[in-house]
Parts: structure tokens; C-alpha cells; sequence
């Protein structure tokens, strides 16, 4: 007799949005702060080698906090185990790197033809002191790229390390089960304590 797979029990699922969400802002976050800190040390306290290479230390702080929102997305799910976290941390890199796009790009081409209609309609693109880039190439894009493609195999590092993390059992409770559960947690901890070698 055949079973009908739409029947059979579900598993529970890889993905967990609480927690994606939570990485991202945590990312975000991270981002943001590493960046005011770089922007701090390269205009307000003159240092020279963080202005000459901001870009690169921005994407730093990006990578950085994807890695840091990846591991909260893999650690944060009552599933464990690096490949749901792997999942979880290339999700919270696709989603920030959607929202990045959804909302940079409009204003990016914005204030490109903001500025190219202030100009006189010039139709190519200068750099400081007005002289033209013309085919060298930005190292700003290639940080974007390398970001971009760093930050995805960090975000998932992140979430497979999150993921492997042990969690301990105490985590799990809560506020309901806190009298009800007390005599269960004596047992767990004696069977843990029985279990681990000395």
C-alpha cells in the first residue's frame, strides 16, 4: 500500500524568520556602528590611511556584521546544526542585500541625475577636482563587489558556527514552565552530569 506523501508528518522547518530577522537587524546594526566609527577616525580625526581607504574599511565593517548577523540567525532557531544555520545566514545576506538594493539604488541613480542635470547635462563621470575617470575603474566598486561576495560566505561561516554552538538547556525555559519544569531540569542536569566524563 502506498502512502500519499501529502500525508505524511512535515519536519520541522530550516528556516526561521524570527530569527533571520533578528541576524539582520543585529547586522545592520553592526554595519552601521563599525562605519561611524571609520568615518569618525578618517574625517574628525584626520587619520590619513582610514581616509585614503575608506571604502575598504566600510566593506570591512560589512563583512563584519554579516558574519555577526549570521551567527544569530543560525544560533537564535530551536533547529540545530550548521545546515540549517548555513541556511539561515545566506538568507539574512540575501535579504540584506535586497533591502541594500531596494533602497541604495533608487537614490544612488537619484543623485547621479540629480548631479549630471546640475552640471550641464555632462554625460560622463568625473572624480575630485573634475578630472575624468574615464575607462580606470573605481576601487569603490570593486569593495562593493568583494563585499558582496566575501560577505555571503561570511554570513554562512557565521550561521554554520551559530548553528553547531551547543545551547544550554536552561535556555529553553520559560515563564509558564518555570515551577511545573523544576523537577525536569534536576533530572536533565543529573543525566548530563552522569554522561560527561570527569
Amino acid at each position: 500500500m502506498e502512502r500519499n506523501p501529502r500525508s505524511l508528518p512535515r519536519g520541522r522547518a530550516l528556516i526561521h524568520w524570527g530569527s533571520i530577522f533578528a541576524g539582520a537587524v543585529w547586522a545592520l546594526a553592526v554595519t552601521v556602528l563599525l562605519s561611524s566609527l571609520f568615518l569618525a577616525l578618517g574625517y574628525a580625526s584626520e587619520m590619513q590611511a582610514i581616509r585614503d581607504n575608506l571604502e575598504w574599511f566600510l566593506a570591512a565593517a560589512a563583512m563584519v556584521g554579516l558574519f555577526v548577523g549570521g551567527y544569530l540567525a543560525g544560533w537564535l532557531p530551536g533547529v540545530r546544526g550548521w545546515g540549517p544555520g548555513v541556511i539561515n545566514g545566506m538568507t539574512v545576506w540575501g535579504l540584506i542585500l535586497t533591502v541594500s538594493l531596494l533602497i541604495g539604488v533608487p537614490s544612488v541613480l537619484g543623485g547621479a541625475a540629480a548631479l549630471l542635470d546640475n552640471v550641464g547635462g555632462v554625460s560622463r563621470v568625473t572624480g575630485a577636482g573634475g578630472q575624468s575617470l574615464g575607462n580606470d575603474v573605481d576601487p569603490g566598486l570593486w569593495a562593493g563587489f568583494l563585499t558582496a561576495l566575501i560577505g555571503f560566505v561570511l554570513a554562512a561561516a557565521g550561521g554554520a558556527i551559530g548553528g553547531a554552538s551547543p545551547r544550554d538547556v536552561d535556555m529553553y525555559e520559560t515563564f509558564d514552565t518555570v515551577d511545573r519544569d523544576a523537577d525536569e531540569r534536576d533530572v536533565v542536569r543529573r543525566e548530563r552530569d552522569v554522561t560527561t566524563p570527569r
